[in-house]
């Protein structure tokens, strides 16, 4: 048995990272803080997720479905609360993902999924090169 097959043996199941955000746009508007906390995504979820969307764009909203766990953004009551807003014959076509459009900006949906991207280990230092003597 090599020594790093032991190594990970020894060791517990990976378990992903999370952070906390203050939104400073809904902040504003909520006359206090609102904090998401987000988490890093396994590797089945970011697989199912660049195989099911074609644009970065769409694929940017499902990391931040998937990957913010507070606030609920799949909650029924977010998604009527934006739905009230719109014309009764839109309503019925208005998605979870419509929800995360009116609540939040383009470029908040894009830095969200950078740092969900970040703690699931994409863009970030994750080997280092073992020189040999």
């Amino acid at each position: 048995m090599t020594k790093a097959l032991q190594q990970l043996l020894k060791m517990d199941a990976r378990k992903l990272p999370e952070e906390e955000l203050k939104i400073i746009s809904l902040s504003k508007l909520c006359g206090e803080d609102v904090i998401f906390k987000i988490r890093g995504l396994t590797p089945q979820e970011m697989g199912e997720i660049s195989e099911d969307y074609e644009t970065s764009f769409e694929q940017d909203v499902e990391i931040v479905l998937a990957g913010v766990v507070d606030p609920d953004l799949h909650s029924n009551e977010l998604r009527q609360r934006f739905t009230a807003e719109m014309e009764r014959k839109y309503a019925e076509t208005f998605t979870v993902q419509s929800s995360v459009c009116k609540l939040l900006s383009a470029g908040e949906i894009a830095l969200l999924s950078r740092r969900i991207q970040k703690l699931s280990g994409y863009q970030v230092n994750l080997v280092e090169d073992i020189k040999k003597k």
